[in-house]
């Protein structure tokens, strides 16, 4: 669900690019046909793929690249700066620069360093998220949003979203060893629209392609969509029985479990096998501290 609901952020994205393209000609006086719009969208998915392509290629070589700059600290926010300038380039090729951001955490997002960058500037995402919210917030027009229009068409937009996720999130699971109740269950879970389809909305609003009232009209669907969709993934995950027509079995995964009958001998162990790790190059980190669940990662380990 994941990992289909970050490259369904992507392509949308990629299409407000070129949605902003074609307004982009059209307030400037430039007559558009059919070819020069196809012309658009080739520029801004061969950008977009070429640019994800090479990031991916050469992830391990850029978290090379910004590990030179010296400890946890100082990586990070180099690879902060690294995404700053690669969505800097995207908004100068006419793409949001959200784009460009959003491709630097991807290339990012399989290499060793990538638990250290999330937990160093863990601090900057609690900082900025309460402010986005806050700034789409003043953005809405509440005299619009409570509009006799808007909360109909609202409410058949919120109605169709989750419809067309549901059935077209769960119908291809269907035909890739998903169940009814697997289906169900990853349909359920890719319900809600949060922070960029807010983004989007935003951008949309303050580059004149859409107005306040569908506007309002985006934002009461996020609101009805994000609080559906808890409920309901709860009941579906809530019904007996597995998701898949056939176990799965990962062979790429080993569990060892061992029990020292005292917590005190149990963290003395632990504490000297991550200090033992990180002699070895290791990048460990506490992933979940009230259950004192850590990561440990070197290259493909």
């Amino acid at each position: 669900i994941l990992a289909a609901a970050v490259f369904d952020d992507v392509l949308g994205i990629v299409l407000l690019a070129v949605i902003m393209g074609i307004a982009s000609a059209v307030t400037s006086g430039v007559g558009l046909n059919g070819l020069q719009i196809c012309l658009i969208a080739v520029k801004v998915f061969g950008i977009w793929l070429v640019f994800t392509f090479l990031c991916i290629l050469f992830s391990k070589k850029i978290a090379k690249f910004v590990k030179l700059f010296g400890g946890t600290f100082d990586f990070s926010i180099a690879a902060l700066g690294f995404a700053f300038l690669l969505a800097g380039f995207f908004e100068k090729q006419g793409l949001a620069m959200i784009i460009g951001a959003y491709t630097t955490g991807l290339a990012l997002s399989g290499t060793e360093i990538a638990p250290v960058i999330q937990e160093r500037i863990h601090g900057l995402y609690k900082f900025f998220v309460p402010i986005f919210f806050d700034v789409m917030g003043m953005s809405v027009d509440v005299a619009q949003l409570f509009h006799v229009n808007v909360l109909v068409f609202g409410g058949i937009y919120s109605f169709a979203c989750i419809v067309s996720k549901i059935l077209g999130c769960g119908i291809p699971a269907l035909t890739l060893g998903f169940n009814l109740k697997g289906a169900f269950r990853i349909g359920s879970g890719m319900v809600p629209r949060g922070e960029v389809a807010l983004i989007i909305a935003g951008i949309g609003l303050n580059s004149g392609i859409i107005n306040q009232s569908l506007f309002g009209v985006v934002i009461l669907m996020t609101l009805i969509t994000t609080v559906f969709a808890p409920p309901v993934l709860n009941f579906s995950l809530k019904i007996k029985g597995s998701g898949v027509k056939k176990d799965v079995k990962v062979s790429e995964f080993q569990i060892f479990e061992w029990d020292f009958y005292n917590a005190n001998l149990t963290l003395l162990i632990i504490d000297m096998f991550i200090r033992d790790l990180r002699k070895e190059k290791f990048y460990v980190q506490i992933m979940n501290i009230n259950d004192g669940i850590s990561q440990a990662r070197k290259g493909n380990i």
